[in-house]
């Protein structure tokens, strides 16, 4: 897909990944709009000249609404990158019900309804024969379990399973389903802060996790890539 004027939308994109992704999207032409939850970076971001949607899609309402006002103001959908989630770690025996409950309904069911609304608008592109690519932001933690990371993997996972669903349905529909698994990526995530990180300067920036990301779209319409592990190269 040619990233000049492609329409696309991004999620959890006002700090981290999803920003990165948004800049490195508009940098190649794309008309990008934001989407996240904070007032402080949605306005900072709107100074910018950004379209940001407010939204938390762990609502259903605001996963619907957040969809229909981006194709409005791009006149359609071409891209959606699905990478609003969160999460936190806790081993079993102190998990917290609501936290992993939370966590369900922002990496799973919102990223569903997002990708619903959004392939919908997709099967009409190119005079109803579709067009469209969805990537889901996944993590290495929907690949393998670790210690701790129980609930949050256990929703990583479940997106995986549904990219590989929705990739079935899709295709032909000319809509094509990739799933992206970075490992350590230095951002707030979880509420840390990145300067703490032992060899931050090492480990995956949220620029490398564009560049995968715009490589995937960028890729003739004719091919996709399903799955993409991101690694730092020697983070010890």
């Amino acid at each position: 897909m040619n990233l000049q004027d492609a329409r696309i939308l991004v999620t959890g994109s006002t700090s981290g990944i999803g920003l990165a992704i948004a800049r490195r999207l508009h940098e190649g032409g794309a008309r990008v709009v934001l989407a996240g939850r904070d007032d402080a970076k949605i306005a900072a971001l709107r100074a910018e000249g950004w379209h940001v949607v407010q939204a938390d899609v762990s609502r259903d309402e605001d996963a619907v609404r957040l969809v229909r006002e981006a194709a409005e103001h791009l006149g359609g959908l071409d891209v959606l990158v699905n990478n609003a989630g969160g999460g936190r770690y806790a081993p079993l025996l102190e998990q917290d019900t609501a936290e992993f409950r939370q966590m369900l309904d922002t990496n799973l069911v919102g990223a569903t309804v997002v990708a619903r609304e959004a392939a919908r608008l997709m099967v009409q592109n190119g005079g109803g024969q579709g067009h469209g690519t969805i990537i889901n932001i996944g993590s290495v933690s929907g690949l393998r379990g670790s210690a701790g990371a129980g609930a949050y993997s256990a929703t990583k996972f479940g997106l995986r399973g549904l990219t590989q669903s929705w990739r079935d349905e899709l295709r032909p529909k000319n809509i094509r389903v990739s799933y992206v698994a970075p490992s350590e990526v230095i951002t707030g995530f979880g509420g840390s802060d990145p300067a703490s990180r032992k060899n931050a300067d090492r480990k995956i920036q949220p620029e490398d996790m564009a560049h995968a990301v715009a490589a995937l779209i960028e890729m003739d319409d004719r091919a996709f890539v399903t799955e993409l592990e991101v690694f730092a190269t020697n983070p010890w």
